[in-house]
This record gives structure tokens, sequence and C-alpha cells, in this order.
């Protein structure tokens, strides 16, 4: 007998990718399958020393800045046990619990990477969807029609580089937050954060635990913090 459920595809196996799952078994009537690029769940949560284009990660020192019951599914509440404001480890494993609790990480293809989303030929009369996606280990492709496709891949994957004028001149280090894994490379060293939001924040603090000075700059309203 052919099934009647709709067949879904999830692209991204982070925190907003599972919850989606959740929700489609929740809801019934679907045949997911959620691509991740990755050999592991939990998207940004999920802490990774080796650095890959194109995957986030958290900083080895991350917290939540929302307490633990704020920051929260309301249908799975963390253990009484965990920090207020949780590190990045225990948030991780607070992911981890409630995708097995719901039984979802049995959707999961991981090592696959979407390459194409588009409309199917028929769309207009059947609102389908063709979706082509790379094995990254056999490197081989294939494509396959769903009838829905949910894009949970977040927005801090790719780390937004800006440019200023004559930074080719500067002679140091140039990087993003995205790459900062460790501070002791910076001991004894002058360091300058551009950006004073949540990760430009994170990175000032843990570099003036090491550095002889650390300088922040907000880019877009002015403000300029040196401490030594």
């Amino acid at each position: 007998m052919t099934s009647k459920n709709k067949k879904i595809a999830v692209i991204g196996a982070g925190f907003f990718g599972l919850v989606t799952l959740a929700s489609l078994e929740e809801e019934g009537g679907f045949d997911p399958v959620c691509f991740e690029k990755t050999d592991k769940p939990g998207g940004t949560w999920c802490y990774r020393e080796k650095l890959e284009d194109g995957v986030g990660s958290t900083m080895p020192t991350t917290i939540l800045t929302n307490s633990k019951e704020l920051g929260a599914l309301s249908t799975f509440p963390p253990k009484k046990e965990s920090s207020n404001f949780m590190r990045h480890h225990e948030f991780f494993e607070y992911i981890m619990d409630y995708a097995t609790s719901r039984g979802v990480l049995k959707y999961i293809r991981y090592k696959m990477e979407v390459l194409k989303v588009k409309r199917s030929h028929d769309y207009e009369e059947t609102g389908k969807w063709t979706v082509t996606v790379k094995n990254r280990l056999s490197g081989g492709t294939s494509t396959d029609v769903y009838d829905g496709v949910l894009v949970c891949i977040g927005h801090i994957n790719r780390p937004k580089m800006p440019s200023y004028p004559s930074q080719d001149l500067f002679k140091g280090e140039v990087m993003h937050t995205h790459s900062l894994k460790e501070v002791a490379p910076y001991k004894d060293k002058t360091v300058v954060v551009a950006g004073m939001r949540c990760s430009g924040l994170d990175a000032a603090v843990e570099t003036s635990n090491v550095a002889k000075q650390v300088g922040t700059i907000q880019i877009k309203k002015v403000a300029l913090i040196f401490t030594s």
C-alpha cells in the first residue's frame, strides 16, 4: 500500500531542525528526511575543536545569555541540576536529551549536503520540490522530490568578515570569532576586538585573561573601550 504521508525534507539537524522533526512527528501524516552536512546533530551547539568551512560552532567558553527556564522548550524543561545559565556542553546535552526523548534522530542522514532546492517541473499542479544532495563521504549526488522543504540551517554557519581601509597593511593576525578556539596564542599580546555583540564580548573577556592589552570597538554605534 502506498503511503499517503507527505514527504518532507528538513535541511539541518541543529536545534531548530530537531524541533522541526519533533513537530512533524507529533503532528503525524509526514515522512521526514533530515539532511545534516556534518557527522553529528546539534548544529552550533555541537562544539568542534576542528574548524570546518560552513559549519558553525560555539567558542569553548560560551555560556547562554538566557536562563535555562527562558531558553528551554516549554514542553521539555531542563534538568534541575543544570546551571541556571547553561554552558554550551550542558545545552548540547539538553538538545540531545530532547531529540532522544522524541525519537527523531532516526530521521537524520549525516554527511549529506544539500546542493540545490528548486520547484519541480509540475510545481504549479503539485506544489512539490526537487532536492539535490551530495554524500560527503562518497562524493556522489542524488535528487529526489518532496512535498515540502523546511530550511533549518540557521544564520551563523558562515562568518561575516568585514573589511576596513588599509587592512592589508596590518602585519598582525586578523581572524573572526568563528575561528577562536583558544586564547593561549595571545598571551602578552595586544588584541583589538571589533564588534561588541555576544561573540565579541566573549572574545574580549577571554583574551583579557592572557593578553597584555585588549581593546573593543563597537562599529555601528561609536564605543571604544581599552583595558590593560
